[in-house]
């Protein structure tokens, strides 16, 4: 998970590439709930999720910036500004702690809801608007698909990281639990949310057909990272610190996924 509190290693302060990504989105969230009718939402408290929170100022910064498009709306609506809760949810490890001191003083009702969001996380027809940004690429395995951690199947993954540049048994593994998850998410937003209500989630697109594309390349930052840490790894097998099997063992359980990938997921969640 996430390293906690605002040390030097921690999240919140190794998290700035998140936080400018929201940026690019949040014309595109404003303009939806602008465009949304909030008229059958006035008795109720309106309900704002973020999904995959994590800690510090990235989810506070989005989750505000919801909240005053929704009050945006209400006021040009001329309708009576609901009562607003938002709802930070992460795995049981997040710390929330740290979040939550952050939220002191905040003028919206505040809840922390611990657990994966491929599992229901909410009451049924409960959710009035949910986000999850840049973290559906990581996949609902603890580590990752089991053909892919297991020596005696073609989809071992020996000598590789991530499912770029792999074979291509061992990319077709990863998408298939890629796209497993993203079913799994849509069908668990879709019991959850409000009739009419909004779900978003913002991730990064691969280009690329083929699943074992999965960085860019070297020349970009994430595939740079990647061959670096290929690379120590390498380096400590070379030294005798870990033998090849430790090595081989280490898989970062994430899958970057094309938009047709995507829109299968959605069409086949109805």
């Amino acid at each position: 998970s996430m390293e906690g509190g605002v040390g030097i290693s921690s999240y919140s302060r190794n998290s700035s590439n998140q936080g400018s990504a929201f940026l690019l989105i949040a014309p595109a969230l404003r303009a939806a709930i602008a465009a949304h009718d909030f008229a059958d939402h006035t008795a109720a408290p309106i309900r704002i999720a973020d999904l995959g929170c994590a800690v510090g100022s990235n989810t506070i910064t989005a989750v505000a910036f919801v909240i005053k498009a929704v009050r945006d709306k209400f006021k040009s609506s001329g309708l009576r500004e609901p009562e607003l809760q938002a709802l930070f949810s992460d795995l049981v490890s997040n710390d929330f702690n740290t979040l939550f001191q952050h939220l002191e003083g905040a003028d919206f009702f505040v809840a922390g809801v611990p657990g994966s969001f491929y599992h229901r996380l909410f009451p049924s027809s409960s959710i009035h608007f949910s986000m999850c940004n840049v973290a559906l690429q990581w996949l609902s395995k603890a580590s990752v698909p089991a053909a892919v951690a297991d020596r005696r199947s073609s989809s071992w993954n020996a000598g590789r990281i991530t499912a770029g540049g792999s074979a291509p048994e061992v990319a077709r593994a990863f998408a298939s639990q890629a796209h497993e998850d993203l079913c799994r998410y849509l069908a668990c937003r879709a019991e959850e949310t409000v009739p009419g209500g909004l779900v978003t989630f913002f991730v990064s697109i691969r280009s690329s057909s083929d699943p074992a594309e999965q960085t860019g390349g070297e020349d970009c930052s994430l595939g740079w990272m990647v061959t670096c840490l290929e690379q120590a790894w390498n380096d400590l097998v070379l030294e005798g610190l870990i033998d090849e099997e430790t090595r081989d063992s280490f898989n970062i359980p994430a899958y970057h996924r094309t938009l047709d990938e995507i829109a299968k997921a959605v069409s086949e969640s109805g």
